[in-house]
């Protein structure tokens, strides 16, 4: 077991993942990559360990290990996705993803996910894009938030004032009443 083994449960939770435990993955560290030759998908569409650029073999051979990046393929268009996937899966093929991003696993077990965004937001090509797009929402809606507040502060500003100018009409009247009753007598 590595040195730094035992400090790693120790580590604070994943973002986002509302878990305690984070998924550890030790093994040795290889200057080689996995021979996949016999078990990659052999397929016309690219499989997702051909479109990821890896230098570095330790990242490569867990995402061999944990993922199985060499047997899932990517497949642009969702109807020719559900018809080779149903029908014809290619040899070696495990799952697929499509430019949406929608999830289909092979046949006999053929299970179709869409996915529930317009877009697909990993594995996208220039992450600096898609950083500054969503900094760009996060401004938009802060600027929102903004008015809102502004509008809240003029509607709170606007009750105070009409329920001072309320109890200034009610003394008002309350003096009236009494100034005509006095008269009256």
């Amino acid at each position: 077991m590595r040195a730094e083994a035992p400090v790693l449960p120790g580590l604070p939770p994943a973002p986002g993942t509302g878990s305690t435990r984070r998924r550890l993955a030790l093994t040795e560290q290889s200057t080689q990559y996995h021979d996949i030759s016999r078990f990659r998908v052999q397929s016309e569409h690219p499989c997702i360990l051909d479109m990821l650029n890896i230098e570095d073999t330790v990242v490569a051979n867990t995402l061999i290990d944990q993922r199985s990046v060499e047997n899932i393929i990517l497949i642009a268009d969702n109807k020719e996705a559900r018809r080779v996937m149903q029908h014809c899966p290619p040899r070696n093929c495990k799952q697929a993803y499509t430019k949406v991003g929608d999830e289909i696993y092979c046949h006999p077990t053929f299970r179709y996910y869409s996915a529930n965004v317009d877009k697909a937001r990993y594995l996208t090509a220039n992450v600096e894009e898609e950083i500054a797009h969503y900094e760009g929402q996060i401004q938009s809606l802060q600027g929102e938030l903004d008015k809102v507040r502004q509008r809240r502060n003029k509607l709170t500003e606007d009750i105070r004032r009409n329920k001072s100018e309320g109890k200034e009409m009610q003394h008002s009247t309350d003096e009236d009443r009494g100034g005509h009753a006095e008269s009256a007598v």
